[in-house]
C-alpha cells in the first residue's frame, strides 16, 4: 500500500519480524479531550539467544519518545501526523537511557505516553494509528572514522515500518539510505495498528481523573516502574504547557516539589484547542 495509506478496519493488528512476539496497544481505546492516553508495549523474546535493545535516551524535546515511529489517521483515511517523517526544530537532548537484556523466554513492558504524538488527539474523533518500534542497539550502527572518532551511521529514531518493506527497499521517508535501511532489519521488529475514539472535553471527569494521579505516580515509583512514572510526569508536562496555557513558571519548569499536582490542578471549563508551543 502507499506509505500514506490509513490502515483498514477497527481491529488491532500486530505485525512482528524476528524472534519476538508483541504488541503495543492503548491501556484504554476510548478517553475523553485531555485525558492522559498510556500505551504499553509487550515483549516477550521467542528466540534461542539473549535479546538486547536500546530504550530511553529518545526524547529530544519532545514528550513521546522517538524510538518509535507514530502514525495517525482520522476516520475517514486522511493522514493527520507521521512521527516517522523528519521532525521540525531543534533537539534538546534525548535523556537517559540504557539497554534492556532478555533472556529467552524474557519480557519486558514500558509505558508511554501519546498525548504529544498528535495534536489532534486533542480533538474529538474516531482515529486510526499505527506504531513501529525497532528493537535497535545503536552501538551495532556506529563505525570509527579516521582519527578515531566514533560516529553513528545509521540512525533508528522515528523507523520506518521494516514488516512491510522487502529487501532492499528505500526508506519511505528519503532519510536513510539502502544500506541503513538493510543493517536495521537485523532487528526484531514490532508494528502495531488500533483504533482511537477521543470523546468530548470534559472538565468534570478530568477532575476526577486528575485526583488520582500524583498517588498513581507515586505508586509507580514505588513500584520501581520508570517508564510509568515518567510518563504520567511527561503528562504532566503536556497539561500544564498545551492544555492550561497558564502555568506558573516554577511549575512549568518543574522548580518546586508539587509541580506535578499544581499542573493538574486548574482544569478550564471548556477547551477549543492545544495552545502554541513555546
Amino acid at each position: 500500500s502507499a506509505p500514506d495509506a490509513a490502515p483498514p478496519g477497527a481491529a488491532v493488528v500486530r505485525r512482528v519480524r524476528g524472534a519476538v512476539e508483541g504488541q503495543i496497544v492503548p491501556e484504554r481505546f476510548v478517553y475523553a479531550v485531555g485525558e492522559p492516553i498510556l500505551v504499553r508495549m509487550e515483549l516477550r523474546n521467542t528466540g534461542t539467544a539473549a535479546l538486547r535493545f536500546a530504550f530511553g535516551g529518545d526524547w529530544f524535546g519532545r514528550l513521546v519518545p522517538m524510538r518509535y515511529a507514530w502514525r495517525v489517521w482520522d476516520e475517514r483515511g486522511a493522514l493527520l501526523c507521521d512521527l516517522g517523517r523528519p521532525v521540525a526544530g531543534g533537539s534538546a537532548g534525548g535523556g537517559g537511557g540504557g539497554t534492556v537484556e532478555l533472556a529467552p523466554g524474557g519480557t519486558h513492558r514500558e509505558t508511554h505516553l501519546l498525548n504529544d504524538a498528535c495534536d489532534a488527539l486533542a480533538r474529538p474523533g474516531r482515529y486510526r494509528l499505527e506504531v513501529v518500534r525497532v528493537l535497535s542497539r545503536p552501538d551495532a550502527l556506529r563505525r570509527t572514522r579516521d582519527g578515531g572518532v566514533v560516529e553513528q551511521w545509521c540512525h533508528d529514531l522515528t523507523p520506518p515500518d521494516l514488516t512491510a518493506l522487502p529487501a532492499g527497499s528505500p526508506d519511505p521517508h528519503g532519510r536513510r539510505s539502502v544500506a541503513c535501511m538493510d543493517a536495521l532489519r537485523q532487528f526484531p521488529v514490532v508494528v502495531t495498528e488500533f483504533p482511537l475514539e477521543i470523546t468530548p472535553w470534559d472538565a468534570r471527569r478530568l477532575r476526577a481523573t486528575f485526583g488520582a494521579l500524583p498517588a498513581e505516580r507515586e505508586a509507580a515509583a514505588r513500584a520501581d516502574d520508570p517508564s510509568r512514572e515518567g510518563s504520567l510526569g511527561a503528562f504532566g508536562q503536556w497539561f500544564c504547557a498545551r492544555i492550561r496555557c497558564d502555568c506558573p513558571d516554577d511549575v512549568r519548569d518543574q522548580r518546586v516539589d508539587d509541580w506535578f499536582a499544581r499542573a493538574l490542578s486548574r482544569v478550564p471549563e471548556r477547551f477549543t484547542g492545544p495552545c502554541p508551543e513555546r
